[in-house]
């Protein structure tokens, strides 16, 4: 991965970060896999220009999902799910409502690091699985990886106990769980 795109580059703790992802709202890097955990200063650099330097805590593990907002509503956030046939899973126009008992995708990011800079050339498979709740309800998971810089895909089971509705998820891996927020959809 690049240190730099669009004249964008951002130091974690006085080191590049790898950057790949850059739009006027958004920057997504990677920490510096040398960089230890705990605080860290970070800096953006756009066309040569530095912002002021911020703190941000750097863990080994900080799992959180990835979401969407649903109908313009920043208040519904929905978890980046998909059914198995690739269709996203949600309640707004062109997606379905996931189903109790049907294996569904899940993404996520901070479980666990990864080698700085690195695309893996294939999904790396997690040798512990994160614990996910839906509901209140722990799923079944059937697989957790790494599938690019900071995405990792989980296959969970959506619990049978579910109703119909939107319920919210977390996410616990490295002893670490997400904030109780995001949700997924289920329909009949």
């Amino acid at each position: 991965l690049p240190a730099e795109i669009d004249h964008v580059l951002v130091t974690i703790d006085g080191k590049n970060a790898s950057v790949y992802y850059v739009s006027p709202t958004q920057l997504n890097v990677q920490a510096p896999t040398d960089t230890a955990t705990g605080p860290v200063a970070v800096q953006v650099i756009r066309d040569g220009t530095v912002s002021a330097s911020f703190q941000a805590t750097l863990a080994a593990a900080a799992p959180g999902f990835f979401t969407y907002t649903a109908n313009n509503n920043v208040q519904n956030q929905e978890l980046a799910a998909i059914h198995l046939n690739g269709t996203i899973i949600g309640d707004v126009a062109g997606t379905l409502p996931a189903k109790a008992g049907e294996v569904v995708e899940l993404y996520a990011t901070g479980l666990g690091a990864s080698t700085g800079g690195v695309i893996p050339a294939a999904p790396i498979t997690l040798s512990e699985l994160p614990i996910v709740t839906l509901g209140g309800v722990k799923a079944v998971v059937s697989y957790a990886g790494i599938v690019s810089p900071g995405l990792f895909q989980i296959n969970v089971t959506i619990p049978s106990q579910l109703s119909v509705g939107r319920h919210p998820a977390t996410i616990q891996y490295g002893g670490v769980v997400s904030p109780t927020g995001p949700g997924i959809v289920v329909g009949n």
